[in-house]
């Protein structure tokens, strides 16, 4: 069950800001690694659920960072928000580029196919979300054809 609890935090202050950031790239790397990691069959929870549990509780906290800089009255937290945005965003690019986890994602959803394994409306759907997302990504490409995408 989720918490109800709201993680939304409009008052950091400017080290605050920084400490959230550091803690949400912490986060995000130890499920891609986590889920990566995985031995043995790949299932909807142990190489999916991870990803869509993460973006649930990052959601709120990413708004937590960022909004500071469109609203604050404290220049330095407006600051801090905005190189937090930029560090965010320049890791999310990496993460999104990550082979390996692109691979888990892609080995899940080929076993799921040829077991003939239903999901839900929701669940295929962030599924081929998470897919289509690497595949702009140029993910799927090899070689010289990557590279030309990356």
């Amino acid at each position: 069950m989720a918490s109800r609890e709201n993680m939304l935090r409009l008052s950091l202050s400017a080290e605050e800001i920084s400490a959230l950031t550091d803690q949400i790239i912490a986060r995000m790397t130890a499920v891609g690694d986590e889920v990566v990691a995985v031995a043995g069959e790949r299932t909807f929870e142990n190489t999916i659920a991870p990803f869509a549990r993460m973006d649930r509780e990052m959601s709120p906290m990413i708004s937590s960072i960022d909004f500071p800089m469109h609203v604050s009255s404290d220049e330095a937290v407006r600051n801090a928000s905005s190189e937090a945005d930029e560090k965010l965003r320049k890791f999310s690019v990496d993460f999104s580029m990550r082979q390996d986890v692109y691979r888990a994602v892609l080995a899940y959803e080929e076993q799921r196919k040829a077991s003939g394994v239903e999901l839900a409306p929701e669940a295929a759907r962030y599924v081929q979300k998470t897919l289509l997302d690497f595949n702009r990504d140029g993910l799927q490409l090899e070689g010289e054809d990557r590279k030309s995408v990356v």
